[in-house]
């Protein structure tokens, strides 16, 4: 780009109006391969992936939820529960739905250079935020932050518990807020100088008239 002089925020603003169909279509290859699911659920539309992780059909809460989504019992031995397909949440979401808004809204109303490529970053990273409360956290690292203590953070659930996807998100959209700030104010420097430009040359050009 430095050498053909081609903007890098007007680069990024044109990839960031396509990556998000493109992540569309990666998580739906997740989903596929049933992998990176979601937490254990009741909801009428979990599904039960067959490498998630089973639960001893004698504790409790896992009879609880397997009676909740019709599963058979068993006396004992493991039972895989029902989870949130977290994959085609987020293909929905970060994906088709952040594609639209910033393809068939905000591509041709940009009021800077760069404004697509924080407001993908932004989105992303809101969107990512929201639908990390239905993703299993990492294995081995789970809450980074935890606010209010789970006996069994498995299936108890708490809005004051962050993941470490959500905690790059925050920061993620902290970045973008910034970018916004920052990109705005580079456009309005640029904007003022070339007025100033324009009025340095239309004085030399008068200037030029009067002597002739």
């Amino acid at each position: 780009m430095k050498i053909k002089k081609i903007d890098i925020l007007d680069w990024g603003d044109m990839l960031a109006a396509g990556i998000p169909l493109g992540y569309t279509f990666g998580r739906l290859g997740n989903f596929i391969n049933a992998e990176l699911y979601g937490r254990v659920t009741t909801v009428a539309w979990g599904i039960v992936f067959p490498n998630a992780e089973s639960f001893p059909a004698t504790d409790p809460w896992v009879r609880d939820y397997a009676s909740a989504a019709g599963i058979p019992i068993p006396l004992s031995g493991l039972v895989n529960l029902p989870r949130h397909p977290s994959q085609l949440y987020e293909g929905f979401f970060e994906g088709l739905v952040l594609w639209l808004i910033i393809w068939f809204i905000l591509r041709k109303r940009k009021p800077f250079k760069g404004f697509i490529l924080a407001i993908y970053v932004l989105g992303y990273g809101l969107f990512r935020f929201i639908i990390e409360y239905a993703r299993e956290p990492d294995k081995g690292i789970g809450y980074p932050i935890t606010l209010v203590p789970l006996n069994n953070p498995v299936y108890q659930f708490s809005l004051l518990n962050f993941t470490t996807g959500q905690i790059l998100c925050f920061l993620m959209i902290v970045a973008a807020v910034i970018c916004l700030f920052l990109f705005r104010a580079r456009a309005r420097r640029e904007t003022l100088h070339g007025s100033t430009f324009q009025n340095q040359g239309k004085e030399k050009a008068k200037s030029s008239k009067g002597e002739a």
